[in-house]
């Protein structure tokens, strides 16, 4: 949502991530911040600390993609940027339901690798 505010921001002082980095190498932030938590369900599994069953987290991967192009193609432009912000949404409340569910899973029928 900072992207959307940049100009506001700016003109008001407010030093947050986006006005200190540009909406430029912001956009590179938010991409980490999208994979980092993939990143972690498939280390937590092949650590043997997470279920399986979190693997169907990645199922997502392509709304986060669809995103991440978004936000690199329009990150000028904050009517263009709104599915962006609607997918990000998106992806963190499936994620997070899709984890519970994996706990729910591991409980009723266990996996391993």
């Amino acid at each position: 949502n900072q992207f959307q505010d940049y100009r506001a921001d700016m003109g008001a002082g407010k030093r947050n991530l986006v006005v200190r980095l540009g909406r430029a190498r912001a956009v590179l932030v938010y991409l980490l911040l999208m994979f980092v938590p993939y990143a972690a369900v498939v280390g937590g599994v092949a650590g043997g600390v997470l279920s399986p069953y979190t693997l169907l987290a990645l199922l997502t991967l392509p709304i986060a993609w669809k995103a991440i192009r978004t936000a690199r193609a329009h990150h000028d432009d904050y009517l263009k940027l709104t599915p962006a912000n609607a997918a990000t949404v998106m992806v963190h409340m499936l994620v997070g339901v899709i984890l519970a569910l994996a706990y729910v899973l591991q409980r009723v029928a266990p996996l391993s690798l």
